[in-house]
């Protein structure tokens, strides 16, 4: 169960964003370009501290996130999905680690994957960031995750070309979609990656969806949604991550 939101607002280190910031994830409040992510993951993960669960990150990149979690998760068996073999290396040989080379946006390894491996009591996609990555990488996923279970998905906004620049969407589809998911358990119009079965699958099996930023810390509640005041004037201008839930 989430943790009331005054709790939120008045936490100021996490033991999940000390270990980031241990590590040197970008998931934690070391430089002020990091997104703060894990005080708001602390507190949605924290029940599943101690359980023997199944993990998956989406995105290994230098493998710092990786640590992290294997740290806080001690009993977890924990996946690193990466397109890139050098970032596979760097966890590789890790106990409880698990490194899975596969594109996010290749239906087929994806699927692959997690009928092997599944389910998954908790997914986060931190990979490439394009829309057509997160929808895609969702759709496959979400139906391997397990009963009551849990599907992050990060930085909303933009995504990493080949020389990893941040580049800004021109369009916040998978935002959008999020949004009208947690307010009115449809997708939307901007599920343009998915197809009509898997956008079906999602809305019958979601129990709640939440998005925030991690620099903000006015949070307001709406059918289900938690997200900052301001949350659909200002989006391109912060980092969104997501808290997606299955029934």
């Amino acid at each position: 169960m989430m943790k009331n939101l005054d709790y939120f607002m008045s936490y100021e280190m996490s033991e999940l964003s000390a270990l980031a910031n241990k590590y040197g994830t970008d998931k934690g409040t070391n430089n002020s370009s990091d997104h703060g992510y894990m005080t708001i993951y602390d507190l949605v993960l924290s029940p599943l501290r101690n359980s023997p669960i199944s993990f998956v990150e989406i995105g290994v990149f230098h493998g710092k996130s990786i640590l992290a979690w294997r740290e806080y998760f001690s009993h977890a068996k924990i996946y690193g999905i990466d397109i890139s073999k050098d970032s596979l290396n760097k966890i590789n040989g890790i106990d409880n680690v698990f490194p899975i080379q596969a594109n996010q946006e290749n239906r087929e390894q994806l699927l692959s994957f997690a009928e092997e491996h599944g389910p998954f009591d908790v997914i986060i996609d931190d990979g490439g960031h394009s829309n057509k990555q997160q929808q895609i990488s969702f759709a496959c996923l979400f139906p391997y995750v397990a009963s009551g279970g849990i599907y992050i998905i990060e930085d909303l906004d933009g995504f990493y070309d080949v020389n990893d620049q941040y580049i800004q969407e021109e369009d916040d589809d998978s935002f959008l979609m999020l949004y009208s998911l947690g307010m009115n358990k449809c997708l939307g119009d901007t599920a343009y990656h998915m197809k009509k079965e898997e956008v079906e699958y999602i809305e019958n099996n979601l129990y709640s969806v939440g998005l925030y930023s991690g620099t903000s810390s006015e949070l307001t509640t709406s059918s289900g949604m938690y997200m900052p005041r301001s949350a659909i004037s200002a989006h391109k201008t912060i980092q969104w991550t997501s808290v997606i839930r299955k029934i």
